[in-house]
């Protein structure tokens, strides 16, 4: 439907791009040598359900670059790998307008012949199997464990409040990027734990985390272009192995009510630091 994030390449992008639960795209390496790249990409609306697989070579090389997107909407309940036997892992890229991150089981592609775009492209995001620009912590935790995960969005990215209270990914790093909007992490009894990796939120707008926050092995940054960096969880936020690194607007706050834990820099700062535990 286009190339990277739709980028000009003198053909028209597909307005509506459908890729059912049947459909398997590979671009995995053979022997020795890296995966190659999967674009599935739309100018409104994106529907995949399929499996898309960039990994590297059985004897060496990373792993791929794999990017579902829709530019306004995406549904995505598919399953990635952009993993890597010998190598890095590759990397895979989602970003829509607007993204919330929810508590639901894994989509089985049943609802793919109700999503017929553009005349049904609305659905009910508190339906397990149905929600546009909505990424269920199953298929999160899925992703994590053979790629570095993005979740780019122009406007806001949203963790919701968690039923099981934690978002764990393992190995790889999870990164949120906002380029016009805020970056939320709404549950107060919320743990958000990444394993291996870099936990990086960076936001034009305010980053606002209401969550405990872990990582072992990786540093922890964010960055605010033009707001607020707050950090209300009384547990705080613990980089083990790694630093903390937050960086306000010109005139933005940084306020953390709970302890401070890293390895080594605590905090990067523009504008005001309000610390109310220890670090």
């Amino acid at each position: 439907g286009g190339q990277w994030q739709g980028a000009a390449d003198g053909l028209p992008n597909s307005h509506w791009t459908m890729v059912g639960s049947g459909v398997t795209l590979t671009a995995d390496a053979i022997g020795d040598g890296d995966g190659g790249r999967i674009v599935i990409w739309s100018d409104d609306g994106t529907a995949f359900a399929g499996l898309a697989s960039a990994t590297g070579g059985r004897v060496g090389g990373d792993g791929g670059a794999i990017e579902v997107s829709g530019k306004q909407r995406l549904w995505m309940r598919g399953q990635v790998d952009a993993s890597s036997e010998h190598g890095i892992v590759g990397t895979v890229l989602l970003d829509p307008d607007n993204i919330h991150i929810v508590e639901a089981p894994l989509g089985d592609g049943t609802l793919d012949d109700e999503l017929t775009f553009p005349t049904d492209s609305e659905l009910e995001s508190t339906v397990a199997n149905d929600g546009v620009n909505t990424v269920t912590v199953a298929q999160l935790q899925t992703f994590g464990a053979t790629s570095d995960v993005v979740l780019a969005a122009t406007g806001d990215i949203v963790i919701e409040d968690l039923a099981s209270n934690l978002l764990a990914l393992s190995v790889q790093s999870l990164t949120l990027r906002s380029t016009g909007g805020s970056i939320r992490v709404e549950g107060a009894d919320d743990l958000i734990r990444v394993t291996g990796g870099e936990l990086n939120f960076h936001a034009a707008g305010d980053i606002d985390v209401a969550a405990e926050v872990q990582t072992i092995g990786g540093d922890i940054v964010w960055t605010s272009d033009n707001g607020n960096i707050f950090a209300t969880n009384t547990d705080g936020v613990t980089a083990g192995f790694g630093d903390i690194r937050w960086t306000a607007g010109p005139f933005g706050t940084i306020r953390a009510f709970g302890d401070l834990a890293a390895t080594g820099l605590p905090v990067v700062k523009r504008g005001d630091v309000i610390l109310t535990g220890d670090v």
